[in-house]
């Protein structure tokens, strides 16, 4: 019966060196994982985008909703103010996922695209074949903020 112990105890000491190398491992890829986060901050969901935005206070905010669809098929649904819309030539306009950070879309002689630069501001980018381009820097203007991705 004393040799169990000393076996134990014998053990315990051959086995602590390997843990200590997988601790120490395990430290060293640590400063790997958290330079790693930084890149995955970006990923909003689609509820991220939807809401009122606004340009300036005096301008009606720009209305984004989203469908129900997954995938593919998720839309989102961007109404511009009147004031945008005589410009650009038409309110409403209908994007599609491009990566975590955008949706685009392309509707008659316009291409459109939607970019969150941070969980309260955005900027859309409105592109007409001849060239123009229209740049709206955007901030949240919901009264609830946005959801954390």
């Amino acid at each position: 019966m004393t040799r169990l112990p000393l076996l134990l105890l014998s053990a315990g000491l051959v086995a602590s060196p390997a843990l200590a190398a997988s601790g120490a491992a395990d430290k060293a890829a640590a400063p790997a994982t958290k330079a790693a986060a930084p890149a995955q901050a970006g990923h909003y969901t689609m509820a991220a985008f939807m809401g009122k935005w606004s340009v300036m206070a005096n301008i009606d905010p720009v209305m984004v909703a989203g469908n129900r669809a997954m995938g593919p098929a998720a839309r989102l649904l961007v109404t511009l103010p009147d004031t945008y819309a005589k410009v650009v030539g038409q309110a409403h306009f209908s994007l599609a996922k491009v990566n975590d950070t955008t949706w685009a879309g392309t509707q008659d002689t316009l291409k459109i695209s939607m970019s969150l630069v941070s969980q309260n501001s955005a900027q859309i980018v409105v592109v007409r074949k001849d060239g123009h381009t229209l740049e709206l820097p955007l901030y949240r203007d919901d009264d609830e903020p946005a959801a954390t991705p």
